[in-house]
């Protein structure tokens, strides 16, 4: 398959989702093509749902394609370096429109490593900035000097355990954030 091809599926996909909870093959659709474990591509599609649900959810709820593929570029990048990873360390991903600007950022919050695995936790925050419609002087326009922002958080925790030829296994989602 063609590497220009594989953004606008995944993308295609993502729009698809918009209508409404992702179903199970959906996730698992993302998680081949975007190369992420099924159980990650759950996890996130499910929050930015979850987001879009709650009452401090985004005024545009045509937006939340984008914001599942904004987090699941930042999840993907983030995941990449994990063993570099140390508390404080962040990935971001924004996406600015004509008036609004939403934001994905991914802290490392802890690292750790034993004998039997290694882990490092993530605080991952989706954030909007949205100008609020509004009359001035008869017109209608958008307020930009008085954004309605709203964010939403989880932990994400991955772990990976040493095999016995001194390597590693794969990252996975710890259990924990399932």
């Amino acid at each position: 398959m063609s590497s220009r091809l594989k953004p606008a599926i995944s993308v295609f996909i993502l729009a698809c989702l918009a209508a409404g909870p992702a179903l199970a093959s959906d996730a698992a659709d993302i998680a081949r093509v975007d190369g992420l474990p099924q159980a990650v591509v759950d996890d996130v599609l499910t929050n930015v749902d979850g987001y879009f649900q709650s009452a401090n959810s985004p005024s545009n709820h045509q937006m939340i394609g984008v914001l599942k593929d904004l987090t699941l570029k930042a999840i993907k990048s983030n995941m990449s370096n994990l063993s570099d990873s140390t508390p404080g360390t962040s990935v971001n991903s924004t996406d600015e429109e004509k008036n609004a600007t939403y934001t994905v950022t991914i802290r490392t919050t802890r690292h750790d490593t034993s004998e039997t695995s290694e882990c490092v936790a993530n605080k991952m925050t989706i954030g909007t900035s949205e100008s609020v419609p509004a009359v001035k002087d008869g017109q209608f326009i958008f307020d930009q000097e008085h954004p309605r922002v709203t964010t939403w958080d989880w932990m994400e925790t991955f772990c990976r355990r040493p095999t016995g030829n001194g390597d590693f296994t794969g990252w996975q989602l710890s259990p924990s954030a399932q």
